[in-house]
């Protein structure tokens, strides 16, 4: 679901247009995650034609991760997400 702050990951469709356009009405939530401080947010294409996603761990930098979300690999924040688009 969306949260009201943070980060998230959308789908978007693209115009038929020339030159191709979002459109932001289409926009599709993928996942979200909570924000604040370091976000994270960086996204790439891998070789294997994965998307890769950078997490923050949504807190200030000092002290770094208070909330030790680097160490829990049940929450998608301090992470690199994998995501198979098709």
């Amino acid at each position: 679901g969306r949260l009201k702050e943070g980060s998230r990951v959308s789908r978007f469709r693209v115009t038929k247009t020339d030159p191709p356009r979002i459109d932001p009405a289409s926009e599709d939530v993928v996942l979200s995650f909570l924000g604040g401080g370091h976000n994270g947010g960086d996204l790439h294409f891998g070789p294997d034609g994965m998307l890769y996603i950078s997490t923050g761990d949504a807190a200030g930098p000092n002290p770094p991760d208070p909330l030790n979300t680097g160490q829990d690999i049940s929450d998608l924040l301090s992470s690199i997400l994998r995501i198979d688009v098709d």
